[in-house]
């Protein structure tokens, strides 16, 4: 994760996982739930991936970055 936010070490994304178990949510635990289920998404991602790269200033750094960093992604 730190790939993703270097040099923090106290955003909520790197917490653990709270499991509420029959109570209620927050919008924040809506919002990760909705967020993973859009990264399981082959479609949502390869469309997300080809708009990147149709950018004109989406240069090869660029492409390398976003490599590691949905590679990264899937391995966690």
């Amino acid at each position: 994760m730190k790939v993703f936010f270097p040099g923090v070490s106290d955003h909520p994304i790197l917490n653990a996982p709270k499991v509420r178990i029959n109570g209620p949510r927050t919008n924040y635990d809506t919002a990760m739930l909705q967020f993973e289920q859009l990264i399981n998404n082959k479609h949502f991602v390869l469309t997300f991936i080809e708009i990147l790269e149709s950018q004109k200033s989406f240069n090869i750094r660029n492409k390398g970055k976003r490599s590691v960093l949905t590679n990264g992604s899937f391995n966690e």
